[in-house]
């Protein structure tokens, strides 16, 4: 990039970010959408973590001192049925948990995404961001297992960190362009086409982000320590953050 070049993209970036600093009903309206997603992702984990803790209680029937693994004594019909059916249960209770969340995960965000493009949101279009959703969770879960399981146990946290910030990255991406062009195909090929090829086009927007959550995070210190008051207001301000962040992305994803 040739100086002047770079340094009108420097000044294009700068004022794009000060536009899309302030405060607006549309912001707000995503507020209440974020708000809603974790109240329902909150209290349907809580759900299944007693459902699964229920189950967990039939271990308490099995002897496990007849479980000697490594010698030929087998195992009592009993306590094999009693593993096998908290095994099967564990997994569709986990299985539906996960269904319930990727639902409500894709309402809540379709109906966010639509919100930003001014579009009307309707059945047909949270039924594609469904799909959306599923088919990107699909191609994330496989390659995740295969490499936290083979990983080495002091990388492990690296790689939660590293993957997080992809995911982000990636996602804000994908749910933009899907939802401008409406196309699977495209949307996908533009993670690759913008997440990656373009990917120094998004320093300093997330540059100028951080600082903004940074100085939000300050008006934290006026309230007491531990208190109820610092806890909602972190929260808050947390929530107006994403949702602010989002719709300031979006414009830098289109320009792009």
């Amino acid at each position: 990039m040739k100086k002047n070049s770079f340094l009108q993209y420097l000044k294009n970036t700068f004022w794009q970010f000060i536009d899309h600093v302030t405060l607006n009903k549309k912001i707000l309206l995503l507020t209440v959408y974020e708000t809603v997603f974790w109240l329902l992702f909150f209290a349907t984990s809580y759900l299944t973590s007693r459902i699964l803790k229920k189950q967990a209680a039939m271990l308490g029937k099995v002897n496990f001192d007849q479980l000697k693994i490594f010698t030929s004594q087998e195992l009592t019909t009993t306590n094999i049925t009693l593993i096998k059916t908290f095994l099967l249960k564990s997994i569709l209770i986990l299985s539906a948990f996960a269904i319930v969340i990727l639902l409500i995960y894709s309402i809540i965000k379709g109906l966010i995404w639509l919100t930003l493009f001014d579009k009307k949101p309707t059945k047909a279009c949270l039924i594609q961001f469904f799909k959306l959703h599923l088919i990107w969770w699909l191609l994330l879960a496989l390659p995740i297992m295969f490499i936290l399981a083979g990983a080495q146990p002091e990388f492990r946290t690296y790689f939660v960190i590293f993957f997080a910030v992809f995911y982000l990255h990636a996602t804000t991406i994908l749910q933009a362009k899907f939802t401008q062009k409406m196309s699977l195909k495209d949307a996908f090929a533009d993670i690759l086409n913008i997440g990656i090829a373009k990917i120094h086009y998004f320093v300093l927007p997330y540059a100028f982000s951080l600082i903004i959550y940074w100085l939000l995070t300050r008006l934290l210190y006026l309230l007491p320590s531990g208190s109820i008051a610092l806890l909602f207001a972190a929260i808050l301000i947390g929530l107006l953050f994403i949702c602010w962040f989002r719709n300031y992305l979006k414009s830098v994803i289109l320009e792009i």
